[in-house]
């Protein structure tokens, strides 16, 4: 949706981020001076006041289709089952309601953040608390769709870094750097595309002047690729989002060949 031109930036008073759904989900309300009120899902469809309260009304007729990328069961209002829709959790398409799967399952592979082992898991299961097949810790799949790029700090970066079940990808950039205008489209579309099999984060040197330190960041951007705890490899971040692909494919997990969760 834009909204750079003059008749549209006189409209809007007031822009709200809601919680659409149980999974992360969003949506913008844009309220006019008229107070008329305009509701727009993450997946860019919009749905003024009535259509939010028919689809409260039609709640007990809700379709349930299940997400055959990470295994989510999604909740298809009546009126809206012959469009296919996205997940609200990982934002893959979703089938049309009624639609076979075709019996399609995906395979995520990620580390046990306590032994470090690689195991697999099906889309099926991941909700359902899977273990590391060698040790019996508990997997942490719940990271495979979180929101990225997150944020690093001298705070989170041992949790979410050094213990993360899949390999990190850290951009270390500053407010006040040109180039990182140009380099950060390009970081937030491989961590749109790439979530599930590599976790994506910021770390703002200015915020975290300890971390640049220790990792000898002398300028931005930069960037540094993490995995099972260890930095595997480092380099300035002046990269597009071919050349980050071409970067990271060494070191995404396949999923074949490896432990099972238990």
């Amino acid at each position: 949706m834009a909204c750079d031109g003059p008749e549209n930036k006189a409209a809007v008073r007031r822009v709200e981020q809601i919680i659409l759904n149980d999974h992360g989900g969003y949506g913008l309300i844009l309220i006019a001076p008229g107070g008329n009120v305009a509701i727009f899902s993450s997946d860019g469809n919009s749905f003024d006041d009535q259509a939010k309260r028919d689809h409260m009304e039609d709640a007990a007729n809700l379709e349930i289709v299940q997400c055959l990328n990470c295994g989510t069961r999604n909740r298809i209002p009546p009126g809206r089952q012959d469009i296919r829709g996205k997940c609200g959790r990982c934002h893959a398409p979703l089938p049309k309601a009624g639609e076979p799967d075709q019996g399609r399952s995906t395979s995520y592979v990620l580390r046990c953040s306590d032994c470090g082992a690689k195991n697999r898991v099906t889309s099926e299961k991941l909700d359902a608390h899977p273990k590391c097949g060698k040790c019996g810790s508990p997997l942490r799949t719940g990271e495979l769709f979180e929101p990225q790029p997150f944020m690093i700090s001298e705070i989170n970066f041992a949790e979410k870094v050094l213990k993360s079940p899949l390999p990190v990808l850290v951009y270390a950039m500053s407010p006040t750097c040109p180039g990182c205008t140009m380099v950060s489209p390009h970081v937030d579309a491989f961590a749109r595309e790439y979530k599930g099999r590599v976790r994506v984060g910021r770390l703002n040197i200015q915020n975290s002047p300890g971390l640049a330190s220790r990792f000898n960041i002398m300028s931005v951007p930069f960037l540094l690729i993490f995995d099972k705890g260890d930095l595997l490899q480092s380099l300035p971040g002046g990269l597009d989002l071919q050349q980050i692909k071409n970067l990271m494919s060494r070191h995404l997990y396949r999923a074949e060949g490896q432990r099972r969760e238990s």
